[in-house]
């Protein structure tokens, strides 16, 4: 026995007018609806434009028959499944029932066993008849393995992984040896792969992607006045409107209810060209701020004249360090005095605007 009982919103389309129409006992909810079962290829495209005209005839015909025999073995409604198949009819739950398309209309598994118990089923062994009143209701849960699988293969998810894996292998270029970016960003990207085995992926949409992420990190090393940078968001962007290949002889899903949302396609790429134009701003005003360590540390600082100190040299007191110093002229012993350059192991000093 079959029963064919969805929540509010579902519908039954394609194979499922099928699996329906063969049901011992089909159900529906008041707010469900089935129908639209004219063959398509995988993806959703036209047969006739694929294989020709006569190819398509063939298929809609064979179809047609298949989902008659199917409706006369349960005593349903032939003339509405092949309209269903030739016409991509569809209809509500309370208009299947009145063409006898299904059996029973209700929002409750229990009122529907209650309806199935007593009933007879022509089952391969023989007739049996169906016990299903006050029957125990077990839901059976998805597995850990079954949840981590669907999560992944959700593309919005994968789309996420891949853009925030590779943001983190970028931050490890800008700043090597930060160990936790490039961990995270491969393990974000490992996921992303291993979900690319669920889901069917364009490979262009991928190189796009990461020629993206490599434009955005050169625009940190390379002077293109923010056209590396631009050009990178563009790729990362195109990349990911057309991350999912529904061209792909493996890809099985609904295209209504499976592509990738609004939300993810704009704000994630932006989001990412951010981040990364904010550490490569970060890098370069680094790179342009004074140095505070080694002899070009040095320069500008100031300290205080231990002893006379000319030409032929002296000691001087800076940076909370002893230096040997000279001065182009005679400075007196406590003097304020201020670096001017370092002359391998000298500092060469001047007497400090207003130093004694």
């Amino acid at each position: 026995m079959e029963e064919e009982a969805g929540p509010a919103g579902a519908r039954a389309g394609s194979a499922g007018v099928f699996i329906t129409l063969a049901a011992h006992v089909a159900a529906m909810h008041p707010a469900s609806n089935i129908g639209a079962a004219h063959p398509v290829l995988a993806g959703g495209k036209d047969v006739a434009e694929q294989a020709g005209k006569d190819m398509a005839k063939k298929v809609e015909n064979d179809t047609a028959a298949f989902a008659r025999s199917i409706a006369k073995s349960r005593g349903r409604n032939t003339d509405w499944a092949e309209k269903a198949v030739r016409e991509s009819v569809s209809v509500t739950a309370e208009e299947a029932l009145k063409a006898k398309v299904i059996d029973l209309v209700t929002p409750e598994v229990p009122a529907l066993l209650a309806f199935a118990d007593g009933r007879t089923a022509d089952l391969p062994s023989g007739k049996k008849t169906i016990h299903s009143r006050g029957a125990t209701i077990e839901p059976l849960d998805m597995t850990v393995r079954q949840k981590t699988l669907s999560f992944l293969a959700d593309p919005n998810v994968v789309a996420i992984l891949f853009l925030v894996g590779t943001l983190g292998i970028a931050l490890e270029f800008y700043h090597p040896g930060s160990i936790i970016p490039g961990a995270a960003g491969a393990l974000c990207l490992l996921l992303a792969f291993l979900a690319m085995r669920v889901i069917p992926v364009n490979a262009g949409a991928v190189l796009l992607l990461l020629a993206g992420v490599a434009l955005l990190v050169a625009e940190a090393y390379v002077t293109t006045h923010g056209i590396a940078g631009a050009a990178g968001a563009l790729c990362v962007l195109v990349g990911t409107l057309l991350f999912i290949d529904k061209s792909a002889p493996e890809y099985q899903f609904d295209p209504a209810a499976f592509e990738l949302s609004p939300a993810v396609v704009w704000p994630t790429p932006l989001a990412l060209a951010a981040v990364l134009g904010f550490v490569a701003w970060k890098i370069v005003s680094s790179r342009r701020a004074k140095l505070v360590s080694g002899h070009q540390g040095l320069v500008g600082e100031t300290g205080e004249a231990l002893g006379d100190l000319g030409p032929d040299g002296g000691e001087v007191f800076v940076h909370g360090e002893y230096w040997r110093a000279r001065a182009a002229r005679p400075l007196a012993r406590g003097s304020r005095v201020r670096v001017v350059a370092v002359d391998g192991l000298v500092l060469v000093v001047e007497l400090e605007e207003g130093g004694a």
